[in-house]
């Protein structure tokens, strides 16, 4: 054996590091003979040694209703029998299980056994409170939305003919479209006419002679539909107007880069996008003439040494049938007897002329063809587990965040705080909130103006917006009331938006000024964070900077520019520190948001159309593939449980999926309007366990006192003093 790997007595060679972990990786018991009894593996959980076999297991699978150990002593009655479940709980009737009272009858089976949903729970048809319509899907909507000519339902029940909605006479602050088809709603509101989007079926709610065209900036291309996109994306085979306004018929297309690969029809990828299995280039080309591997023969055939493939019957039938004679080799022979013939790590596969070396599930086998290493599923394939993910030699262990239980599949983990979710999210005329299924939708506040992000603070109980229009910032209590400005005419172009709620303050980027502030949530102590370059070689600077995301138990931000050389960058929430986490690979990175319980980052790219995630160091980086919705151009992006919420650019909608596999795609919202910011309304979106420094005296600072690295703080003074 190699100098770092041990060798059993039978012959197999075992990496050193096997040797006493309670594992028989020799196969002889060999590797766990002679160990001290205080030589144990060190896990980062307690743990368990099994009765009758000569196995460790982590502590927290004692009494989970699995035969970890192997001889079930992990369930023995002298460990499970005395469990009793917390008040407040249901004891499921396997015994170990302990779910939320709150979860019994609730249409969803929490205990393995299915014993929390009895034949005598009832489940009524769904209804809506006095003043909502309810819709054929079961969501239940503002009456008067009924006929608005939006579909608001999400199935179209508010707006087709059972509603008469081209009867009905248009009100005095609506526009009628007179060309909509019969049994279509006929009526608008005025807002809607000359605000680039298309509400009546024939457009004539932006052709009016009042109607002025949209003006861009000098970097930005005006889309006709009213969109404005960077200049550089114009004829680069994007349709990132989303009307394909910016790919019109004489566009003269410039040649990939050498880091991307050129589709058929012209458009650029990043070349580790091809041969990935996903129609990138949306014509196929990046999928065409991929590697295929080793050349195989059909079922029931065998390959001979040099490729030729022949019936298996007639292989070592003393005949040669290959026309090198390996049909004939080593024929009666077992390789697979001994360990000394075949030096296989793990398994040996004996075969009519020979042997091959396999390993157990977990494992894969080395160049060597006889060695095994561990897949670390964990981070290979992070979707096995929807939160938190423990690799272990041959296997791994899905756990749940504090405040989440996990469910009878062993992966999926669900909030037990009793406290509903929802999402809060705007568009330039409305803040609405919807359930995160998708069942109830209401109205917050209207009549803000462009709100073009928000953000909200649970422990205050307000939310915050920017109007680019009115060049402010406001305030206001969930519930719509307690409106205040905070900034009027002090943020020209204001974009991402987000609460420190640990101590109190307020981060915004600002794309005009090209600056990150901070300040008082009552929008007092003012200052110019982080502005200019953060790199020596001025590469990465804040020249359009987009979405920004906190994360105050690591005292960082997070924070995206979508400039001539666009990057996703972190520091510390003082501007400590600041350094780029993405930079390849990405083109417009819109969208932003954090999943605490896991620390990954997730972005939307609405250039490159992609959703992505990675750690927060910018590594173990996987993309989404969203089957349904080939083309995701994310505005803004949250993240709750095990799910994403997104609003997409192009289709005017919002959407929910899986947030490690894409998978279980849902639109739940649908509009005339474009979508912007949303957020994820919950106490567990904003940990209120984590330790304030700067409670005490303001942390003896006269003015602003900011989260810094380590938990630590440090005093600021406002812009102008």
């Amino acid at each position: 054996c190699e100098s770092h790997r041990h060798r059993c007595p039978n012959g197999r060679c075992i990496p050193i590091s096997f040797v006493c972990d309670f594992d028989d990786d020799c196969g002889d018991g060999s590797d766990e003979q002679g160990c001290r009894k205080n030589f144990i593996k060190t896990f980062a959980y307690s743990q368990h040694k099994c009765t009758n076999t000569n196995v460790c297991i982590y502590g927290g699978w004692l009494c989970d209703g699995d035969n970890d150990c192997g001889d079930n002593s992990d369930e023995a009655p002298v460990f499970c029998a005395g469990k009793t479940c917390r008040s407040g709980q249901f004891q499921c009737d396997n015994v170990y299980q302990c779910i939320p009272l709150t979860w019994y009858c609730d249409d969803y089976n929490d205990c393995d056994d299915g014993s929390d949903e009895p034949t005598q729970c009832t489940h009524p048809d769904r209804t809506c409170p006095q003043g909502a319509f309810t819709c054929d899907n079961g969501r239940c909507i503002n009456i008067d939305w009924v006929c608005n000519g939006v579909n608001d339902c999400n199935d179209n029940s508010d707006e087709d003919e059972r509603q008469d909605c081209g009867s009905r006479t248009c009100q005095s602050t609506e526009f009628t479209c007179e060309g909509n088809p019969p049994g279509h709603s006929r009526c608008i509101s005025r807002l809607f006419v000359c605000d680039g989007d298309i509400d009546c079926e024939d457009g004539a709610d932006e052709l009016q002679p009042e109607c002025p065209p949209t003006i861009c900036n000098e970097n930005q291309f005006n889309c006709t539909n009213g969109l404005c996109i960077p200049k550089y994306y114009v004829c680069d085979h994007d349709n990132d107007c989303g009307d394909y306004s910016d790919e019109y018929g004489d566009c003269v297309y410039q040649t990939c880069s050498s880091y991307q690969f050129t589709c058929e029809n012209g458009k650029c990828i990043p070349k580790s996008w091809t041969c990935d299995g996903r129609n990138d280039c949306t014509d196929n080309s990046d999928e065409v003439s991929c590697p295929t591997g080793p050349p195989t023969c059909g079922p029931d055939m065998f390959m001979c040494k040099n490729g030729q493939c022949i019936d298996m019957g007639v292989v070592c039938d003393r005949n040669p049938d290959c026309s090198d004679r390996s049909d004939e080799e080593r024929c009666g022979l077992n390789e697979c007897a001994t360990i000394a013939s075949n030096q296989c790590a793990q398994l040996c596969v004996d075969t009519l002329t020979s042997y091959y070396c396999d390993c157990n599930p977990g494992f894969r086998l080395l160049a060597d063809g006889k060695a095994c290493e561990d897949i670390n599923e964990c981070i290979e394939t992070p979707w096995v587990c929807s939160q938190l993910c423990d690799n272990i030699e041959g296997s791994y262990y899905c756990k749940c965040g504090s405040g989440y239980l996990r469910e009878p599949d062993g992966v999926t983990c669900r909030q037990n705080s009793g406290i509903e979710p929802y999402i809060l999210f705007s568009n330039r005329y409305y803040i609405r909130k919807i359930a995160v299924d998708g069942s109830d939708y209401e109205l917050v506040t209207q009549g803000l103006g462009y709100s073009g992000t928000n953000t909200s603070t649970h422990r205050g109980q307000r939310m915050y917006w920017t109007d680019v229009t009115a060049k402010q910032i406001g305030s206001m209590k969930f519930d719509g009331t307690d409106k205040k400005t905070l900034f009027h005419r002090e943020v020209p172009d204001g974009e991402g938006l987000a609460v420190e709620w640990v101590t109190g303050k307020l981060y915004w980027l600002d794309a005009t000024l090209r600056a990150l502030h901070v300040s008082e949530l009552n929008g007092t102590s003012k200052l110019t964070l982080m502005k200019g370059c953060i790199d020596v070689n001025r590469t990465y600077c804040f020249h359009s900077p987009r979405a920004l995301a906190l994360h105050p138990k690591r005292s960082l931000l997070f924070w995206t520019d979508l400039g001539l050389k666009p990057y996703i960058a972190k520091a510390y929430l003082n501007g400590d520190n600041a350094q780029t986490v993405i930079t390849t690979v990405v083109g417009w990175p819109s969208a932003l948001t954090i999943d605490y319980v896991t620390e990954r980052i997730y972005w939307g790219d609405a250039h490159l159309n992609a959703i992505q995630f990675s750690d927060m160091d910018g590594n173990n980086r996987h993309r989404l593939y969203l089957n349904g919705l080939n083309q995701p151009m994310a505005f803004a992006i949250t993240f709750f449980e095990s799910y994403i919420y997104w609003t997409d650019y192009s289709t005017y909608s919002m959407y929910k999926a899986h947030g490690l596999d894409g998978s279980n795609l849902q639109r739940l919202v649908n509009s005339t309007h474009r979508q912007y910011d949303l957020h994820v309304v919950h106490p567990y979106r904003q940990d209120n366990r984590l330790t304030n420094p700067c409670e005490m005296n303001n942390g003896d600072c006269s003015h602003l006192c900011l989260m810094a690295m380590d938990g630590n703080k440090e005093c600021k003074c406002p812009d102008n003093f």
